[in-house]
């Protein structure tokens, strides 16, 4: 934004005085698209920084001044804009162009780190689960690849290993 900004108060301050009319058309600048103060020469340059066109809009910016033939409008043509306005458009069209890119980029390289860790989570979760299915702690409540019995099998093993608090076997716990 610092770049459209200074962009668009350089070009106001060089192209702001520039007239298109029927004695000199412009081929790229008309009243969407000027340099007459500062609001206008932001949405041309955000026009430039799109390839919309930027080429005429530099070709009306070259344009030698009006010999002066004792008419009363005075054009206030600065005659080294021929040599100022293609550095001006080509250097704003490179930078805009090359800022925009990185943007891409940047979004793009974000988006790319965003799946490769959600990639990556889940590489760990499946890997934890298959760890989990190996040691056969990861069972499923009566599923037969666990021995059957499910809740009823681990509860009888848990009353059995206690010493004979369910007053069955498991020898040793009586007085």
């Amino acid at each position: 934004m610092l770049l459209f900004f200074i962009y668009a108060a350089l070009g106001v301050e060089l192209f702001g005085e520039l007239v298109c009319n029927e004695d000199y058309p412009c081929e790229g600048m008309s009243r969407h698209a000027t340099f007459e103060n500062f609001g206008m020469a932001f949405l041309t340059l955000f026009q430039v920084s799109t390839g919309d066109n930027w080429n005429g809009i530099m070709k009306d910016t070259l344009r030698e001044c009006p010999p002066d033939h004792g008419s009363d409008v005075d054009y206030a043509c600065n005659p080294s804009l021929q040599f100022i306005s293609p550095m001006y458009f080509v250097s704003f069209v490179l930078t805009a162009q090359f800022v925009l890119i990185n943007v891409v980029v940047a979004v793009l390289m974000k988006h790319l780190d965003d799946s490769n860790k959600e990639a990556q989570e889940e590489a760990e979760m499946d890997a934890e689960i298959e760890l989990e299915l190996a040691q056969g702690t990861l069972c499923c409540m009566g599923a037969p690849s666990c021995g059957g019995g499910g809740l009823e099998k681990g509860l009888a093993a848990v009353t059995s290993g206690a010493g004979g608090l369910g007053g069955g076997g498991g020898g040793g716990g009586g007085v």
